[in-house]
This record gives C-alpha cells, structure tokens and sequence, in this order.
C-alpha cells in the first residue's frame, strides 16, 4: 500500500457494519443507517468501541444518548451496504421503504 491514508487498512481488517441510529439531530428526532468499520469488541459482554468522525450526521445521534444498534450484514447485502455508504443521511432517509 503505497497511499498513506490506506495503511491502516492493512492493521484493522474490520468488517463493513451498519450502525442503525435514533436520535436528535439539528433539533429533531431523526433515524438514519451508516456504513461502518473503524470497531472493535471490548469483551464478551457485546461491549463495542467504534469511532465515528464527529463530522458525520450520525454521530449527533449517537452523541444525543439515546438507541443505536448494530448489524453485521452479509455479503449477499453488499449492494445494498454501497447504496448506504455512498449517500449521507442528512440528504437522504436511508431507512425509507
């Protein structure tokens, strides 16, 4: 890897999971559903740390102290996890059927 923000990558092989949130946003109650990888298990109590860059609209969520949830998709998903990872929720209700 010559590209030095890809270096990591090469440490952390964490899987792409999908942080599903609720929580106040700019004043309001909002769900979204964001890609993530930057976790790890604490223990064997489900105990997670993961780091979400506090520009991203689902941190507030997070932040606001209320549910979030965390899934762990399979590859069969993996179009569905690009369509995700790829719009931002402040633009776009992620979880609309």
């Amino acid at each position: 890897v010559t590209e030095p923000r890809l270096r990591s990558r090469l440490l952390y092989p964490n899987p792409v999971c999908l942080l599903t949130t609720w929580g106040e946003v700019d004043g309001s109650w909002r769900k979204n559903v964001m890609t993530i990888s930057w976790l790890t298990c604490l223990n064997n109590d489900a105990d997670v740390l993961l780091s979400i860059n506090a520009r991203r609209h689902s941190a507030a969520a997070v932040l606001s102290g209320r549910a979030f949830g965390l899934s762990v998709p399979t590859s069969d998903l993996a179009a569905m996890v690009l369509k995700i990872g790829a719009c931002s929720g402040s633009k776009h209700d992620k979880l609309a059927t």
